[in-house]
């Protein structure tokens, strides 16, 4: 599904799905400084110590490394569903966070951290699964190395990822 969410200065149009596109581009590159300037404020706050390399290092864990990628739009019509999810799974005893994220996924599957405040109904543009997939000829047993949900905020031409969690 192709969300629509501006158009750009040079009058193309610009989709959550091609922004995305770029961040998991930039992240199979490994140029984290990139990936991380595609943050939200609040989310490049809120990473552990050693910053995204870090939360794609403990999401990979053993699993072969990532040579390409798939981007996949999720149900989460609104703003307000996501939050409705954490707050019907609260599946978060140990107050999982981002900063806190040992690449494990919640019980009830993401979202399962607090959705932040600066994340607005006026800002938020959708959720995603990018699923980050290893070489096929290598024949692994997992479809995939690591997975994450990420929600899209945006205003005006610009946009960020807003919401960040490791996957299953």
């Amino acid at each position: 599904m192709e969300r629509r969410v501006s158009v750009s200065a040079h009058g193309t149009l610009v989709t959550a799905a091609s922004f995305l596109g770029a961040f998991a581009q930039a992240l199979l590159r490994r140029d984290f400084g990139r990936a991380e300037a595609m943050l939200a404020p609040w989310m490049r706050a809120s990473l552990p110590a050693g910053g995204l390399k870090l939360v794609v290092q403990n999401a990979l864990g053993d699993a072969a490394p990532p040579t390409e990628f798939a981007v996949e739009a999720l149900p989460y019509e609104n703003l307000a569903s996501m939050r409705d999810h954490v707050d019907e799974y609260k599946s978060n005893p140990d107050n999982r966070t981002l900063a806190t994220t040992d690449g494990s996924v919640g019980e009830f599957g993401p979202p399962s951290y607090p959705v932040p405040d600066q994340l607005t109904a006026d800002t938020f543009r959708g959720c995603w699964r990018i699923e980050f997939q290893p070489d096929e000829e290598l024949e692994m047993d997992d479809d995939y190395s690591y997975a994450l949900y990420v929600a899209v905020s945006g205003e005006n031409d610009a946009m960020a990822v807003g919401y960040l969690e490791p996957s299953d």
